[in-house]
């Protein structure tokens, strides 16, 4: 990432709704999302600004997350595409309330 891209998203941590809300329509415009977690429209913001510096999805990635997310919800993962483009070995990680969680992707099964 970008040093300034990462101070900009460092420095959301320090702001509060309040802060982010003005944040949101001094850097972006507009309305921000009528969110009342600081913690989402922080992550929302964050997103928007790394979208802008490389640009968002592509067409073809909001089309099979589209089709993703409208999938069986009682099994989601039977609708999942074949060669969704994850290739055995590759590692997905994930920080979630100060734990980090990674994943291993593997031929045809799961660790």
């Amino acid at each position: 990432m970008d040093a300034n891209l990462e101070d900009e998203v460092t420095r959301l941590k320090e702001l509060n709704l309040r802060q982010l809300r003005e944040y949101w329509e001094a850097h972006l415009g507009g309305s921000p999302p009528s969110c009342r977690s600081a913690d989402i429209l922080r992550r929302i913001l964050a997103y928007k600004l790394q979208e802008e510096a490389h640009g968002g999805l592509s067409p073809a990635a909001r089309r099979k997350l589209r089709k993703i997310a409208g999938s069986d919800s009682r099994n989601p993962i039977s609708e999942l595409p074949q060669g969704a483009g994850l290739k055995p070995g590759t590692i997905l990680t994930r920080e979630w309330q100060g734990t980090l969680y990674q994943v291993r992707v593997l031929d045809g099964e799961f660790e």
